[in-house]
This record gives C-alpha cells, structure tokens and sequence, in this order.
C-alpha cells in the first residue's frame, strides 16, 4: 500500500490542537513522537540513551497532549501492545514506548519499495489516460466522419456535389 511522508512540524500547526484526539491522531501522534535515530536525552534530570522508534513520555503526558484521561491514554497503549504495534514499559520515571516495526516503515528501504509502488501505480495510471486519450480522439474522429457525411449528403441533395469532388475526397480520406 505504500506510505506518505508527513514534516514533523504538522504536530505544531493549529490543526493538531483540536482536543480531544481520535485513536487515529494519538497513533500518528506517537510516530512524531518517536525518535527517529539513535540518541540521547535529558529525561527527569538523567541521560538516557534513546532508541530509534521509542517514546520517552509519561501516561499524563500522553493524557493532557490528546485531551484524555489518564485511564483511556493507558487503555489505548494497552491496546496497542494488545495488537502487536508497540511495546510498554512503566517505571517510576515515566513510560518507555517502543513502536513495533518503526524501521519498517521510516527506512530508506521502504521508500525505495514505495517507489516501485509508485511507478507501477503511475503505470497504471498512465495506461487509463491513454485508453481514455484514444478513446476521446475515436470518438472525436467519429463526429468529424459523421459531420463530413452530414455535409456531402447534403452537398449531393443541392446537386453541387459533383465527380470531381468525389474523387477528391476518395483520394484523401482512404
């Protein structure tokens, strides 16, 4: 299917600000929210060595950032470790939520196949425009035949429809 790459700074935009989230925005909230390589950071006054695709945020934060209780944002990361999509784990300094499959999807790899995707799509694509192109230009070639017929029927009632134009048009349309 493919993906879309989305600029981090959406999550800054005033659209983002409507609470409360969908299930849908607080999951995509968290793959902005994942770190996108290797680091480290200051997290409740320690170092701590970031993971590429982990979230380093407490339940209350997730809570107030999506307009939840406390009880639904854990219900929901409970969920999607239900579901296989991320791994929880609570300390008394906060969550640590790893995204399953976060390199799947954010490595160059993957952009590489959705390339592919995309050409073949755009094969497909440009295939339909053809048959719709040619399918336009018979049916505009069938109007001017039937426009041309229309106009030497009637050249041919008015008698000035005469041999010499029959032999004309026969040389250039055949």
């Amino acid at each position: 299917m493919g993906y879309f790459k989305v600029d981090r700074r959406v999550f800054d935009h005033w659209l983002w600000e409507d609470k409360p989230f969908s299930k849908g925005q607080a999951w995509i909230d968290l793959i902005g929210l994942a770190n996108f390589e290797d680091g480290k950071t200051l997290y409740h006054g320690e170092i701590v060595a970031c993971k590429r695709g982990t979230v380093y945020r407490s339940i209350s934060f997730l809570a107030d950032r999506w307009g939840w209780s406390r009880k639904k944002a854990r219900a929901f990361i409970e969920l999607l470790e239900s579901d296989e999509m991320v791994t929880a784990k609570v300390t008394k300094k906060g969550t640590t939520i790893t995204l399953m499959n976060y390199g799947k999807f954010q490595d160059k790899g993957a952009t590489e196949g959705t390339s592919e995707e995309h050409q073949r799509n755009n094969r497909g694509s440009n295939e339909k425009r053809r048959i719709k192109k040619n399918k336009e230009i018979n049916t505009a070639a069938a109007a001017r035949d039937e426009a041309w017929e229309g106009f030497v029927a009637e050249m041919k009632r008015r008698g000035e429809w005469t041999e010499e134009d029959e032999r004309i048009a026969n040389s250039r349309i055949r």
